[in-house]
């Protein structure tokens, strides 16, 4: 019930302000991911700007065998975006997917659970189409959460 009313609460916030980016924007973007439970991984994610500061973001990652598991996760964030400078961006984020890993051994066992996230981020324009991402967050999956840190890159159009 907090997520779903932090959801609102962001939503509704970007309904009434206005800040430097524009609804419609769209960016795509790849990244590095390391996490504390599976070690490192690469992604991919297409941001969409909903209003002047509330974004849509689906997301992709996978992430390498390590101790015998490899792991992917498929989800979409929701950021609510604050234009700190010119060129800077800060935003918390919530977000919701699915998480799938594998156990590399005999029998194969797979299982998949359902995730929340819950972070922050940091955006950095470098040019006038491209920026640098970095965003820390937290996974919560059933009995095994995780901390990510995300650097990655995105082209805007």
């Amino acid at each position: 019930m907090k997520k779903i009313t932090l959801l609102l609460v962001c939503l509704i916030a970007g309904l009434t302000t206005s800040f430097a980016q524009s609804s419609g924007d769209k960016a795509l973007g790849i990244n590095l991911n390391y996490a504390s439970e599976r070690s490192f991984g690469i992604g991919a994610r297409f941001q969409y700007n909903i209003t002047d500061n509330v974004r849509i973001e689906p997301e992709f990652n996978y992430y390498f065998k390590h101790d015998y598991v490899s792991f992917w996760d498929l989800g979409a964030n929701f950021s609510y975006l604050f234009p700190v400078a010119s060129d800077v961006t800060l935003y918390p984020l919530v977000g919701i997917g699915y998480g799938h890993h594998k156990l590399h051994v005999e029998g194969n066992p797979t299982s998949g659970d359902f995730q929340a996230k819950f972070g922050a981020g940091a955006e950095f324009n470098i040019a006038s189409n491209v920026k640098l991402i970095i965003e820390p967050k937290f996974q919560l999956i059933d009995g095994d959460n995780q901390f990510v840190i995300t650097g990655g890159i995105a082209y805007c159009f």
